[in-house]
């Protein structure tokens, strides 16, 4: 084990790999180093050298973000429940209909619109202010009638959320793990 800049690098050789990854982790503020468990000391360290700078932009771009952990999160009943009335109340509000509501725990998103109009969120969407959840929540629902992010898209998404490119910005203060 060795570190960067205060980042501990967690080192995994692996008998079957092939190749070098070298992973960031948020939560821990650490490097997962994966290598082929052949490879010589002096490779393993000159690939990080030329990593450095990728290295630094990880950790700077991540940093006083919040993380959003699932060990903070109620009953997955209780989250249901939650965002299906509000998915309701905001959906006949708005006149965006969906089919149906389903959670799931996603690694890069905050939802989800299927074809068939099916919305599916990420269980840490609950951990976010209301402001932000409701804007997750608007965002699927115009997915139900437009299934891409084109200019008619974002127009009746801020007729329902003015201030869509502000909220945009908020998310993406935190951090899924």
């Amino acid at each position: 084990m060795s570190s960067f800049e205060g980042s501990e690098i967690i080192y995994h050789p692996q008998k079957r790999r092939k190749s070098l990854s070298l992973r960031f982790d948020q939560s821990e503020n650490v490097f997962h180093f994966y290598y082929p468990d052949f490879i010589s000391r002096a490779y393993l360290l000159k690939f990080l050298m030329d990593k450095q700078k990728w290295m630094e932009k990880v950790r700077k771009t991540n940093a006083g973000k919040i993380i959003l952990k699932i060990e903070d999160l109620p009953p997955r009943n209780e989250i249901f429940q939650f965002f299906k009335q509000r998915l309701d109340e905001i959906s006949l509000e708005s006149g965006l209909n969906y089919r149906k509501l389903r959670l799931r725990k996603m690694k890069s998103r905050w939802g989800s619109c299927s074809a068939d109009n099916e919305i599916t969120l990420n269980t840490l969407t609950f951990l976010l202010p209301a402001n932000l959840r409701d804007f997750i929540l608007y965002h699927e629902l115009c997915h139900t009638k437009i299934k891409n992010h084109s200019i008619k898209f974002y127009e009746l998404l801020r007729k329902h959320v003015p201030e869509e490119r502000k909220r945009n910005r908020e998310l993406k203060d935190y951090i899924l793990t």
